[in-house]
């Protein structure tokens, strides 16, 4: 036989041990304990945990966080949340029809999915740019290098935005770019991360969606208490956070998303995801206005409550910034006194519209855009000229804006283009 032949090896080998000798070790592939007693020590411990649940409940380590409850359940108050030391699953409570409901494991689908972003920008020269973005394509390693781990997140995860900055009509533009714009791209993501990696169990998507809404709270109230912050300076948002099939995008003000799907058998390619601008058009903000103390013009634009012209007013009902809309004295009562609760009411809030979408193959596209591009071009002008440019996001980002331009006369757009290619 050959040298490699696999019984001489074998023969080589016995001939180097010593009479009197047993092999043992990683050669022989066994560690010398009977194969039966493994078998009888896993059935003496089926019979212990059966016998004993409580005990296994004690050697069981239980979730940071967590209060034992009865039964081997315990509760997380701050997470609204359930832990079952026998299954060692989390579960969430249904008041609707008095049951538990088990979370599911993170399914990363980075093997399925392939995200592909890119943005553009297009702005009159010699006028400073009222508009940000953010492509953020790994968000776990962007944690990860910020000490703020999100590895109990399904891949593939990401971070897109788009930022629209903007002034009440009667202020004349100073000559700088929007300092709400650019507040906002570099702090949201220091925001969202630390509440994302507080917890290292699942997420419910309701919990992740809380989650982007506070955030923006949060960052909307750090930048009226900042130096940064001016009367008249604020912007419109639109985020899209992705976290392996989910999908959750974040809105407000005139920033809107659009997500689409693959044709019809018929041709047209259909809208999965469309979001809304916050006017005073919808019916649900004008009655939120009035009722927080605001006006509304003939042409349904905000007047500020802390100026006294007439023309200093706002096209959107929720913002970030915009000091001088949130910044008001607090109503009185019948004996001259404020109103506590009137304090907290604002005119125009920072929280945003957050929907939720598991995505599967037949979403293609994801676009984040100024307002004024989804108000000039039609669904399937979008929609075709994205289908025609599936590898170049870039490309097609700046057909759409170029088009709006030529169409509307708007300046100072961006767009962020992200393609969803499935293998």
């Amino acid at each position: 036989p050959s040298p490699t032949h696999p019984h001489l090896g074998w023969r080589l080998l016995m001939m180097a041990v010593p009479r009197g000798k047993q092999l043992t070790g990683s050669g022989t592939r066994f560690s010398g304990a009977p194969l039966w007693r493994f078998t009888l020590r896993k059935e003496q411990q089926l019979q212990q945990q059966q016998a004993n649940p409580g005990r296994l409940a004690e050697e069981v380590q239980v979730p940071e966080g967590f209060e034992p409850q009865s039964d081997g359940w315990h509760w997380n108050s701050q997470r609204s949340l359930f832990w079952q030391s026998r299954t060692q699953k989390y579960y969430l409570f249904c008041e609707a029809n008095n049951s538990y409901l088990e979370l599911d494991d993170e399914v990363s689908i980075d093997r399925d999915l392939k995200v592909f972003a890119d943005a553009s920008c297009i702005n009159p020269q010699e006028t400073p740019r009222q508009d940000r973005h953010v492509l953020i394509r790994d968000l776990r390693k962007a944690a990860q290098a910020l000490k703020m781990p999100i590895d109990h997140f399904a891949k593939p995860a990401a971070l897109f935005a788009v930022y629209t900055g903007h002034k009440a009509t009667d202020l004349k533009d100073t000559g700088q770019a929007s300092s709400c714009a650019e507040f906002c791209a570099r702090n949201l993501h220091l925001k969202l991360l630390p509440r994302l990696a507080e917890f290292r169990g699942p997420w419910a998507s309701e919990q992740v969606a809380e989650a982007l809404r506070t955030s923006c709270e949060a960052l909307d109230d750090e930048f009226l208490s900042s130096k940064a912050a001016c009367a008249d300076d604020g912007c419109s948002a639109a985020i899209a956070l992705l976290l392996g099939q989910r999908l959750f995008t974040a809105t407000l003000g005139d920033a809107r998303a659009l997500l689409t799907e693959s044709a019809l058998d018929d041709g047209t390619p259909p809208v999965a995801l469309k979001s809304r601008a916050h006017t005073a058009l919808l019916p649900e903000e004008l009655s939120r206005i009035r009722a927080a103390g605001g006006s509304v013009t003939s042409n349904s634009q905000l007047v500020s409550p802390a100026s006294d012209s007439p023309k200093a007013c706002l096209h959107v009902t929720r913002a970030l910034g915009d000091l001088s809309f949130k910044q008001r004295e607090p109503a009185q009562d019948l004996h001259g006194n404020a109103d506590e609760a009137s304090k907290t009411e604002r005119i125009v809030v920072a929280t945003p519209d957050v929907e939720v979408t598991l995505l599967r193959p037949s979403h293609r596209f994801l676009l984040l855009a100024s307002g004024q591009l989804l108000d000039s071009l039609s669904d399937d002008e979008i929609l075709k000229n994205l289908q025609g440019r599936t590898r170049r996001p870039r490309m097609a980002c700046g057909a759409l804006l170029h088009a709006t331009a030529e169409r509307s006369g708007a300046a100072g757009l961006t767009a962020v283009c992200v393609v969803l290619e499935w293998q």
